[in-house]
């Protein structure tokens, strides 16, 4: 592959908006029922005359697709595809067991933005929040914190909500675990 090239997956990515009016008939099964499997929605005729097909799924060398539609509060979290380069195509039963997975990858993708390292609010963390939230992580008490630190405990409390906005945490335990995940215990 040329250093120009780019692989097809990529080009969808990139190029989306292109295929989606193609695609929409499946976008909307999935939206409707949960997911899909391509060779329900988009025949033959489809598959030599589709722009998507010849840019995306023969250089693949794709057999068969199954889509998902996974939501939180009735938003759309994304697209989750499945495929296949080889036969068996998918079928009805394939679809009923990964549609019973769904809710698990609803909850997954719904919590991701919590879960991922993310440096830039670690680095919002200044030098006395990092401590205070290190306090928190050991289960020191508001007042405990601030007699250590020889403050009030409505300073402590102040910045201990500060802490919860900038870590996008809601309280003590969620932000202990926050921590924990990074090992940034300071």
């Amino acid at each position: 592959m040329a250093s120009d090239e780019r692989p097809s997956w990529q080009v969808c990515e990139r190029n989306f908006a292109d295929y989606v009016s193609e695609l929409q008939p499946g976008f909307e099964i999935a939206a409707r029922d949960g997911g899909v499997i391509d060779h329900d929605v988009f025949g033959a005729d489809f598959r030599r005359a589709s722009r998507f097909c010849a840019e995306i799924v023969r250089p693949q060398r794709l057999e068969s697709v199954l889509m998902l539609l996974p939501r939180w509060k009735r938003r759309p979290l994304g697209l989750l595809r499945f495929e296949r380069h080889t036969r068996p195509l998918f079928e009805k039963d394939d679809l009923t067991r990964i549609l019973a997975l769904l809710p698990v990858f609803e909850l997954a993708l719904a919590v991701l933005p919590f879960a991922r390292p993310d440096s830039d609010r670690l680095l919002s963390l200044s030098q006395r929040e990092s401590e205070i939230a290190g306090h928190v992580t050991r289960g020191l008490t508001t007042p405990q914190i601030a007699a250590l630190l020889g403050t009030s405990k409505f300073t402590i409390r102040n910045q201990i909500s500060k802490i919860f906005d900038k870590t996008r945490t809601a309280s003590r335990s969620e932000l202990a675990a926050w921590i924990a995940r990074r090992s940034i215990a300071p």
